[in-house]
């Protein structure tokens, strides 16, 4: 299996690097050689151009985001709660208890949420591309 190396002298220049065992490969009509730094006892380059660059992989965002509760407080019948979520897209929503959290800050990276007094707290977030984190952030308030 030959290895390209994309621009390797230069603009639209390769190197095609073939084991020295390939006899089928460094018969293809390329002229093959040594080259510090490049081959070794095992392989053999060749200037070609004209090869096209593979087209690279589009990212997924398979990854659920990340909550973690920061800090409780109360006030009269209601508790302010405030966290940090992260994920590697866009975050959609975070819930407390059922409750959507408004971001402070893009992102959801800082948000808060006014619930009312409850002795537990869990909250979670899912992100655009539909994943939902699964571990959600529990807090027993005594």
């Amino acid at each position: 299996m030959p290895v390209y190396l994309h621009d390797w002298y230069g603009a639209g220049q390769h190197a095609k690097v073939v084991s020295t065992k390939a006899k089928d490969l460094l018969g293809d009509g390329n002229e093959y050689g040594e080259e510090v730094g490049l081959t070794g006892d095992e392989s053999r380059r060749a200037k070609v151009a004209n090869v096209t660059f593979p087209k690279v992989l589009d990212p997924v965002d398979d990854l659920p985001p990340a909550t973690v509760l920061t800090g409780v407080s109360k006030s009269g019948d209601k508790l302010m709660i405030r966290g940090v979520t992260g994920d590697n897209g866009t975050v959609k929503r975070v819930l407390v208890n059922g409750v959507e959290a408004k971001p402070t800050r893009e992102n959801f990276a800082e948000w808060e949420a006014i619930i009312p007094v409850t002795d537990k707290i869990s909250a979670h977030a899912a992100d655009k591309a539909g994943n939902v984190e699964r571990l959600a952030h529990d807090v027993v308030v005594r």
